[in-house]
């Protein structure tokens, strides 16, 4: 999906005057899912007890560094992007 699609205005492009959210992407990393280590809010996961290759090194969030080698150096500054009537998966 993209950020237009999505009604995220000012995100998916790299310009002046829109959020600067950039990963670095580690493509030879090999990872082993396990449930416990996950970072998201719900930790079940169809990926569990998998070996994946890639992995997040950095990520900054509005030109701000806030993901480096498994750790949030400026804690953690996520933000509801969209309302729940306004998302792409509500009922009309």
């Amino acid at each position: 999906m993209t950020a237009a699609f999505a009604g995220l205005g000012n995100k998916g492009r790299l310009e002046k005057g829109r959020d600067a959210d950039v990963v670095l992407l580690d493509d030879a990393a090999l990872v082993d899912i396990d449930p416990g280590t996950v970072l998201h809010r719900h930790k079940v996961t169809a990926y569990a007890g998998l070996r994946l290759q890639g992995a997040v090194a950095a990520h900054w969030q509005r030109g701000r560094l806030i993901y480096e080698a498994g750790a949030f150096p400026g804690g953690r500054a996520g933000r509801a992007l969209l309302k729940r009537s306004e998302s792409w998966t509500s009922p009309s």
